[in-house]
């Protein structure tokens, strides 16, 4: 009798062993699944603002392509690569290159003659980073209608 007692008192306390186990382990799997959702909305944040710093990117290298006085007889492909940073610590930089009416082949943007060239528009392709957090604009516009 006395050793039925014994085994039963070594099953009760390796059953709450094992589960205590189980509950210990489902804590740390809900744990862990906590600190990656946080971890993903954290940088949910970051991403939207490296997205604008690539938006702002595309912006500036369209005041340079439009605006800048004096630079119609320079290389914009070269004069527009632009970078820069924002107050709240994102960063961007940008290519223009121009283009065929494809969209896909580089052409000489330099051709003072803009209505003979092959130029048909413009593609920037403007990169926001914030820490490791990268995002990419890629943008094509028309500047001369055919």
């Amino acid at each position: 009798m006395e050793n039925n007692k014994k085994k039963s008192g070594q099953m009760m306390i390796l059953t709450a062993i094992i589960l205590g186990g189980v509950a210990l382990s489902a804590s740390v799997i809900a744990g862990m699944l906590m600190f990656y959702q946080l971890r993903e909305v954290n940088d949910t944040v970051k991403s939207g603002m490296a997205l604008f710093a690539a938006d702002t990117g595309v912006e500036s290298t369209l005041y340079c392509y439009f605006k800048e006085p004096g630079t119609e007889n320079l290389d914009y492909s070269q004069k527009c690569k632009l970078s820069g940073s924002l107050s709240n610590g994102t960063t961007y930089t940008t290519e223009l290159s121009c283009v065929d009416s494809s969209g896909f082949h580089i052409v000489n943007c330099l051709d003072p003659n803009k209505e003979d060239s092959g130029v048909y528009g413009i593609r920037i392709k403007s990169i926001g980073k914030k820490d490791t957090v990268e995002r990419v604009v890629d943008s094509l516009f028309s500047v001369r209608f055919n």
